[in-house]
């Protein structure tokens, strides 16, 4: 070997060493937008906004790049950016990514106060240098920062509603009350309401519990619908004697209702909370929920 071309591959593995030492692992700062989309009955497109930081002194660029996504050790689906990669230096840029994933991957359920690490793989160009860097970004994901986006404009606390609220029947020591909510389905995909708990209590500071019921078996809500769901509660009159007696002299009666409902999509739990006060005529039986 020439003493020149000898020299030059020594300075060239000198700096293909010297710059994979100094290499940093690109770092995903945030998810700022999701959205799925049900291709057929066994997957999901889920098209994401990631902010990305590159803490290297130079750019990372790649075209055709594609991730192999893992939550732990758990492979779900393969990861591609709608457009070339380009990372600047010591900055945070905005990639838009579509991962395929395929339902059934997921084994157990996700709340919202789950935190996962997540996995991804891929390769990148340097900038004057005849080699690709494999790289791998791994990052704790709260559940939460993952599904928000998602249900920001398709599960609001509005699409979860009481529709009406009857007195059935009143015994001496009980009365049966139908809770009636509407649940609306603005995604392109069916869910499954698996709990859902409504209490009474007598006392704004919900407090003083009086009467509960319980969803005796999940409900499906097909995609881009409504379902009715009632729900019978029976008030123990003698747990609210005193204060029953108290507001029927003045013709009204007050009680409050909390909602507790469990949705469910592949796997992913979502909990919902709705407060609502009650107000009750026994002479003309008018029933305002506000």
């Amino acid at each position: 070997m020439r003493p020149i071309l000898k020299y030059f591959v020594i300075i060239i593995s000198a700096l293909c060493i010297l710059a994979c030492a100094s290499l940093k692992e690109p770092e995903i700062v945030s998810i700022d937008y999701v959205s799925l989309e049900k291709t057929d009955d066994h997957t999901f497109n889920i098209f994401t906004k990631l902010s990305i930081f590159n803490p290297n002194n130079f750019n990372l660029k790649s075209d055709d790049l594609k991730l192999d996504i893992y939550l732990d050790s758990l492979f779900i689906g393969e990861l591609t950016l709608m457009e070339d990669l380009s990372l600047k230096k010591r900055d945070t840029s905005i990639i838009n990514t579509k991962l395929i994933h395929y339902a059934g991957l997921m084994t157990h359920p996700l709340s919202l106060t789950d935190v996962i690490n997540l996995h991804a793989r891929g390769t990148a160009d340097i900038p004057y240098l005849p080699f690709k860097y494999n790289f791998e970004i791994n990052h704790q994901l709260k559940i939460s920062d993952f599904i928000n986006p998602l249900l920001q404009d398709n599960l609001k606390e509005s699409d979860v509603q009481f529709r009406s609220i009857k007195i059935e029947n009143i015994k001496l020591s009980q009365v049966d009350i139908a809770a009636a909510l509407t649940f609306k389905n603005n995604f392109d995909f069916d869910y499954t309401i698996e709990q859902l708990d409504i209490s009474i209590f007598d006392s704004k500071k919900y407090n003083n519990l009086v009467g509960k019921s319980t969803l005796e078996k999940p409900i499906n809500v097909p995609k881009t619908n409504e379902v009715d769901v009632t729900s019978s509660v029976s008030l123990n009159t003698l747990n609210v004697g005193k204060s029953l007696i108290k507001n029927l002299l003045n013709k009204s009666y007050s009680f409050y209702l909390k909602a507790e409902a469990l949705i469910v999509f592949n796997k992913f739990k979502i909990p919902i909370t709705l407060y609502k006060q009650v107000d009750y005529n026994p002479l003309s039986q008018e029933i305002k929920i506000r």
